[in-house]
């Protein structure tokens, strides 16, 4: 919440989604990666979740006249980075997802298909949850696809590097500057997308 809050400011309205389903709430690092995992091993329940997230913000936010349902966009970090890649790969209708430090892998890449939203991917170099093998394998996989994307890898950056709490040489540590570039890369891409004439593509 205070990530959110941080991030939403006076520029944006943000709808915080639970991925992990009614009554699991885990009370740990342990518990957390298990429950996700349970979700990412099911891609039709995680696509599932994550479309009715968007649908909620959508009826919710627009009933109370709170958003422009046509400048929408999704971001995650870590599990739900790969929550907001598949609503990007289910074929979803926004402008924009965002993901750092993300899960990457989907079970069914070649039914990645139909991708409307600029994708841009901030990832730490030495991320030992989501390696480089995933980095190429998403780069294919988005390439195939024809989706608009830009992967940014940050060097001597593992994962969790916009987590604070984050305190795990080599495998989860927060890196204040990188987070700072980060979240300035996608300040900028929020910026751009709404002036694009031609969508989801810009014009030359």
């Amino acid at each position: 919440v205070t990530k959110a809050k941080l991030l939403a400011g006076r520029k944006y309205v943000i709808f915080i989604a639970d991925m992990y389903g009614a009554g699991v709430r885990p009370k740990n690092s342990r518990e957390a990666g298990k429950a996700a995992g349970s979700v990412r091993r099911d891609v039709a329940v995680e696509r599932a979740r994550i479309n009715k997230a968007l649908d909620v913000l959508l009826a919710e936010g627009g009933k109370r006249g709170l958003i422009d349902a046509s400048k929408t966009a999704a971001i995650g970090f870590c599990f739900g980075g790969g929550n907001v890649l598949e609503l990007a790969r289910s074929g979803r209708d926004v402008k924009a997802v965002v993901t750092f430090h993300g899960s990457l892998s989907t079970p069914h890449p070649e039914q990645t298909a139909n991708v409307k939203p600029r994708i841009l991917v901030l990832h730490g170099a030495d991320d030992p949850a989501a390696p480089k093998a995933q980095r190429d394998a998403l780069e294919a996989e988005l390439k195939a696809a024809k989706a608009n994307f830009e992967i940014v890898v940050f060097s001597g950056t593992v994962h969790s590097f916009t987590n604070p709490e984050a305190h795990q040489p080599g495998r989860n540590q927060y890196n204040a500057a990188v987070t700072r570039r980060a979240y300035a890369l996608m300040g900028d891409l929020f910026t751009e997308v709404p002036r694009e004439r031609k969508y989801p593509f810009p014009p030359p």
